[in-house]
């Protein structure tokens, strides 16, 4: 059987934090295998993911390199960068 999965990203970022924060993987969309989750950063402050719709600050996940996402059914990646802007 092959694994489904839809991907919404959800970006909560401010618009000065935007360009400091780039997703390159996954884009959104229905793929029938493994997606990895890659962000670009400027390496100030510190980003968070959620996989559920919940907020990566507060019940998601420290993001320090690329991440592996191997869930069935639908996804909906949220981001958060905080800490210092240069």
């Amino acid at each position: 059987m092959k694994k489904l999965f839809f991907i919404l990203l959800s970006l909560i970022l401010s618009a000065n934090l935007f360009a400091k924060l780039k997703v390159l993987s996954p884009i959104e969309g229905t793929f029938a295998n493994r997606q990895m989750l890659v962000l670009e950063t400027d390496g100030s402050g510190e980003c968070f993911y959620s996989l559920n719709g919940s907020d990566p600050e507060t019940s998601g996940f420290a993001y320090d390199g690329p991440v592996l996402i191997d869930m069935d059914g639908p996804v909906e990646i949220r981001i958060a960068k905080t800490g210092a802007i240069k």
